[in-house]
């Protein structure tokens, strides 16, 4: 998922529906992801987190799943980053 503010600034108001962005600081961590590339599927409205008055970053959001040791236990982690389409 992406914000309208980061298909105007990155896809030039392109439809980003298919569009494939890197989360090059995935890579980056200990346990680094091999190929951070993840497919537009959506656009959300923008939402300010700074005032009413500060601009809107452009960002990507992610639903990462995970499995734990034990069977049938999985957890869910929402992110979300205001980084430069790299």
């Amino acid at each position: 998922m992406v914000n309208e503010t980061f298909v105007s600034t990155y896809l030039r108001g392109e439809n980003p529906m298919g569009h494939r962005v890197k989360l090059a600081v995935l890579e980056t961590l200990a346990d680094p992801v091999r190929e951070p590339w993840f497919e537009i599927v959506g656009v959300v409205a923008d939402v300010t987190n700074n005032g009413l008055e500060a601009s809107v970053p452009g960002s990507v959001g992610a639903v990462h799943r995970h499995r734990f040791g034990r069977a049938g236990s999985v957890g869910a982690l929402g992110t979300r980053t205001d980084g430069a389409n790299e």
